[in-house]
């Protein structure tokens, strides 16, 4: 069940009530799950999900809930202005203006140390540049004395000091996943959520067989058996690193040169955190200048024009990969709510089907017939931006969404004052 999205499809599942080897496509004959249906074979259309959304005209695919999902949490992320799932953001720019003793200083008038608010100041975490580095190559332990089990397990020898927190797991390059190291906000081949506990220098890694299904696979119309030849070999377990020396830059655009384009001078910044209300806001100084109480003098070759800064921001998540469950809701109303058009699980999902149009409805008071569609329009105006009403425009308020937007307005990052560059 891969999907580049912040949230596990498989929590998107679990919040449907689904039977996730369904979802993940593998007639899993025999499973026996509490209010949840049983596989019976191949030719049963119930059996399992496909992967795209013309295998099925009838039915929901996996593309169907990863698109829908990728467009909750856009739009989550633009009316709330945080990420529910931590997110790396790279090279983001402001122009500066400095004023001070003979034009240049790093404080303001009152000898302050200047700041930037940036674009999500919300749960920053940390300034600094975040990548993976790959650990280790690790052969999962898939059968028990000949019988395939359903939960399989790497164990992974790691540097000493590694957290659970730190670690991430990937199908290999020879299964379909990255050449070269994947981009820290990049899931597409990411295996998640899995348990993971460290003991000295192993890690233990633990998840269903289900997660673990070769994405090659993932293309069949039909569906594939829980067999050992379903599911991949070995996977690769990557850390988290972090350059704290890699904070950003001071940009000094040229003007004066002799051949063209001129190349901007770069200069490294340090940048320490500001709490401005329920935000951060980050405060630039010369890596040059090697402490702050040098700020106050001309430490640089040039007058800066712009920054350019690097931080990690969002909510946390919990060790290996689980998002919150109240974002879980969140993101799962909007994701039901913002379809395009609604398909029907398979029949033996009673309570799937049920919470699908239940969040799909409009709320009682509105949805009479003879209610005009300027209504809509208007209910649509009281707790929507303008953005969101270009975004859902021609849908009416759903249950879903509605629910939604008001964990996003009472909940939604602030816009906080205070001193700017």
């Amino acid at each position: 069940m891969r999907s580049n999205t912040l949230m596990p499809l498989l929590q998107l599942t679990n919040w449907w009530r689904l039977n996730p080897w369904f979802v993940a496509g593998i007639d899993y004959e025999g499973l026996t799950t509490p209010g949840l249906a049983t596989s019976k074979s191949v030719d049963d259309p119930c059996t399992c999900m496909p992967q795209h959304s013309w295998d099925s005209k009838e039915h929901w695919s996996r593309d169907d809930l990863i698109e829908s999902l990728k467009l909750a949490e856009d739009f989550f992320v633009h009316e709330a202005r945080y990420f529910p799932a931590p997110s790396f953001i790279s090279n983001e720019r402001k122009a500066i203006k400095y004023w001070g003793v003979n034009g240049f200083s790093f404080t303001n008038s009152i000898g302050k140390l200047k700041s930037l608010k940036p674009k999500f100041g919300c749960y920053l975490q940390e300034f600094g540049s975040y990548s993976l580095v790959l650990n280790s190559t690790d052969t999962l332990v898939r059968d028990d004395v000949g019988v395939i089990r359903d939960e399989f397990t790497a164990v992974v020898n790691v540097p000493a000091g590694t957290t659970a927190d730190q670690i991430r797991v990937y199908f290999t390059a020879g299964d379909g996943g990255y050449i070269g190291d994947p981009d820290f906000n990049d899931h597409t081949y990411e295996i998640r959520p899995v348990a993971i506990t460290i003991a000295g220098l192993v890690a233990t890694i633990v998840a269903p067989a289900y997660l673990f299904k070769k994405p090659s696979l993932d293309e069949k119309t039909d569906c594939v058996y829980h067999v050992l030849g379903t599911y991949v070999d070995e996977v690769s377990v990557y850390l988290v690193t972090i350059d704290n020396c890699s904070h950003g830059n001071f940009i000094c655009e040229s003007s004066n040169c002799s051949t063209l384009p001129c190349t901007p001078t770069l200069s490294p910044i340090c940048m320490s955190k500001r709490a401005v209300g329920g935000q951060f806001w980050g405060v630039p100084f010369p890596a040059q200048c090697n402490d702050e109480s040098t700020l106050t003098r001309y430490c640089l070759t040039c007058l800066p024009d712009e920054v350019e800064y690097n931080y990690l921001t969002g909510l946390d998540i919990s060790v290996g990969g689980n998002m919150e469950s109240l974002h879980v809701d969140v993101l799962s109303k909007l994701t039901i709510g913002l379809m395009d058009c609604v398909k029907e699980w398979c029949p033996c999902d009673v309570c799937s089907n049920k919470k699908t149009n239940y969040h799909r409805e409009s709320p009682s008071a509105i949805n009479k017939r003879e209610t005009d569609r300027e209504e809509y329009d208007l209910t649509w105006q009281i707790v929507l931006s303008e953005y969101a009403m270009n975004r859902l425009d021609g849908l009416p308020p759903y249950n879903g969404i509605l629910q939604a937007l008001r964990f996003i307005n009472k909940n939604n990052c602030k816009v906080v004052g205070g001193a700017s560059l």
